[in-house]
């Protein structure tokens, strides 16, 4: 496991858009436990959002909750354009990004951290590295080591991307080397396919141990573990 993100909720409009009061608006009336509401969710947050809409929309069946999964930038664009009213991401608001709602919806965008992130490490079954220090992942991440193939769910705009550019890589560009596969499971199935491959995946694809679908992503690769630097320096973890 490297580090921790915050998963931020974004929520623009929710009270104003579709209550039936007033003005003559004969549609149907939406409440916390009915209607329906378009969100847009960071791809990789996708097996644990869909297990949670599930839980709600089971127990308010009036409710309907339509996700759109895509990179972190699209989720944040789709506020800007008035096509979803909330968005799951990594991140709050910039000082730009609040300032510019305020301008165009004439309020301040209301967001807040829901829970904690992972990215977990990912190699193939076959792979003899499946531990390693977080130099390692620096040298594979900027190009430095030829040995690993790095494999991520894009190389822009992701919001694991974003993380090792950030808290990796310190804000040094990602390298040449790195592979942009077209989502999470597009990660697995790369690193499942490449024997030098190591990829780095938000923790919910692979962390459900009682879900079907993730028990066989696990059959098709391994968890590497990383050194835990916060536990001493002599533990080495796993999400």
């Amino acid at each position: 496991m490297q580090g921790k993100g915050i998963l931020i909720g974004v929520l623009i409009g929710w009270l104003m858009a579709g209550c039936g009061g007033g003005g003559g608006n004969k549609g149907p009336q939406e409440t916390p436990k009915s209607g329906t509401i378009n969100i847009s969710v960071d791809e990789s947050f996708r097996p644990v959002i869909d297990s949670q809409i599930k839980v709600f929309e089971s127990s308010f069946p009036d409710a309907v909750i339509v996700p759109h999964y895509e990179a972190e930038a699209q989720c944040l664009r789709d506020l800007t354009t008035d096509s979803t009213r909330m968005v799951l991401v990594t991140r709050g608001l910039t000082v730009e990004e609040e300032q510019f709602y305020r301008d165009s919806f004439h309020l301040a965008p209301t967001y807040g951290p829901l829970c904690y992130d992972a990215i977990a490490i990912i190699v193939n079954n076959t792979s003899k590295d499946s531990i390693f220090e977080i130099k390692d992942l620096v040298d594979m991440l900027n190009g430095t080591d030829t040995r690993h193939q790095p494999v991520m769910d894009g190389v822009t705009a992701t919001s694991t991307v974003r993380y090792a550019i950030d808290s990796i890589l310190h804000g040094h560009p990602l390298g040449k080397n790195v592979t942009a596969a077209r989502s999470s499971e597009g990660v697995i199935d790369y690193v499942a396919a490449n024997p030098n491959a190591v990829g780095f995946i938000g923790v919910s694809w692979i962390g459900d141990r009682k879900d079907p679908k993730e028990l066989s992503f696990l059959k098709r690769v391994n968890i590497a573990a990383v050194r835990c630097t916060s536990c001493g320096g002599e533990t080495y973890v796993r999400p």
